[in-house]
C-alpha cells in the first residue's frame, strides 16, 4: 500500500509539472485530454505551447505531454494522437523542396486514449466525445449541451490561450460531474445556438463547384468570422472560401482529414498578392485585411480549382 502511495504521489507531482504541447485547432478532444493528464492542478500554471506540428525534442520528452500535433500516437512518450502525421519531401518543378502530409488514424480518440491510461475507467462524457470527434454520433448523446457550451466559447473567446485554458478548466469540472451551467455558459449556449442559425441561413446561399482534383469547393462572402469553419462542418466538403464584408479578409479552409499542399497554394497567392498567411491551423490560409488585389470568384476561386 505504501508503495502504491508514493507511486501515486509521483504520478500527482508529474502532472503539477507537465508541460502541454498542443495543437493549434483546439477541439474538446485535445482539451479533454489535457485535462485528464494534469488531474486537477490549473491549467494557467502549466507551461503551454500551441503548435502546427510538434518538434521532435518535445515528442520524444515523456515529461512533455503533446496533444494532437504530430506525434505517432506512442503513449508511452507522452504523445496522445487519434490522428498523426508523416512528412515526406518531394521536389517541385523548380527544384524547391515541398513538404507533404500523409495522415493516419489511430483507434481511439486522445481523451480515450488518456483515460484508459491514467482514469480507473473511461466516462461516459469521455466516450460520447470521442463518437462526436469520430462522427459516429452527430447528436452528442451525454448531455447534449456539452459541444454547445464549448464551441460558444471558442466563438466567444479570440484569444487561443484564453481558449485552451478556459476548454481544459471547463473538461475538469465536466469530468467531476458537474453538469451545471454558470451564468457564462448560458451565454456560450446562446451565442452557438446563434452562430448555427447564422450558418444554416449562409448554406442556402452557397455557391458550389469542382476542382481539378475532384474535391468539391464552397465558397461565399459572409459578414463574420467563423463561417468558413462553419460550412466546412455543415456541409462536408473539401474545400470552403469565405470573403469577409466587413473587411474584405478572405479565408481558405481546408479539411484537416484530407492531404492538402498548403505551402503551395499560399506561396503561390502571395506572388499574385503579397501578405496570405496560416493564422493558426495549418489547414487555414488567410488573405491580408487590407490591400487584397485578387478577387474572390474570378480570382482565388479559380486558382484554388485549378491546383487543388
Amino acid at each position: 500500500m505504501k508503495n502504491q502511495t508514493k507511486e501515486e504521489g509521483k504520478e500527482l507531482l508529474k502532472a503539477r509539472d507537465m508541460e502541454l504541447v498542443m495543437s493549434k485547432k483546439i477541439s474538446l478532444n485535445s482539451c479533454m485530454t489535457a485535462a485528464i493528464l494534469i488531474g486537477d492542478s490549473n491549467p494557467e500554471n502549466h507551461k503551454i505551447s500551441l503548435v502546427d506540428l510538434a518538434i521532435p525534442d518535445k515528442l520524444g520528452n515523456e515529461n512533455i505531454a503533446c496533444i494532437e500535433c504530430g506525434g505517432t500516437g506512442d503513449i508511452a512518450k507522452n504523445n496522445w494522437d487519434h490522428y498523426y502525421y508523416r512528412c515526406m519531401q518531394n521536389t517541385q518543378l523548380d527544384g524547391s523542396p515541398v513538404i507533404r502530409r500523409i495522415l493516419y488514424f489511430d483507434r481511439s480518440a486522445a481523451c480515450t486514449q488518456a483515460a484508459q491510461v491514467k482514469l480507473k475507467s473511461v466516462p461516459p462524457l469521455v466516450k460520447a466525445i470521442e463518437n462526436w470527434t469520430f462522427g459516429i454520433n452527430y447528436h452528442f448523446e451525454f448531455k447534449p449541451e456539452i459541444p454547445d457550451i464549448f464551441s460558444g466559447m471558442l466563438l466567444s473567446t479570440k484569444d487561443p490561450m484564453k481558449q485552451v485554458i478556459t476548454g481544459i478548466k471547463l473538461c475538469q469540472k465536466w469530468l467531476k460531474e458537474d453538469f451545471s451551467s454558470s451564468k457564462e455558459e448560458e451565454k456560450w449556449m446562446k451565442t452557438k445556438k446563434e452562430y448555427d442559425k447564422i450558418i444554416s441561413d449562409l448554406v442556402e446561399n452557397i455557391e458550389l463547384v469542382e476542382t481539378r482534383g475532384g474535391e468539391e469547393l464552397a465558397y461565399i462572402w459572409a459578414s463574420f468570422e467563423g463561417a468558413s469553419q462553419g460550412i466546412l462542418n455543415r456541409l462536408g466538403v473539401g474545400i470552403v472560401i469565405v470573403g469577409n464584408l466587413t473587411d474584405g479578409k478572405i479565408t481558405i479552409t481546408l479539411d484537416p482529414e484530407e492531404t492538402w499542399d498548403v505551402e503551395f497554394i499560399c506561396n503561390l497567392l502571395n506572388r499574385l498578392n503579397p501578405g496570405w498567411h496560416r493564422p493558426n491551423a495549418w489547414n487555414v490560409i488567410e488573405s491580408p485585411p487590407k490591400w487584397i488585389t485578387l478577387r474572390l470568384e474570378e480570382d482565388i476561386v479559380q486558382i484554388v480549382r485549378l491546383f487543388l
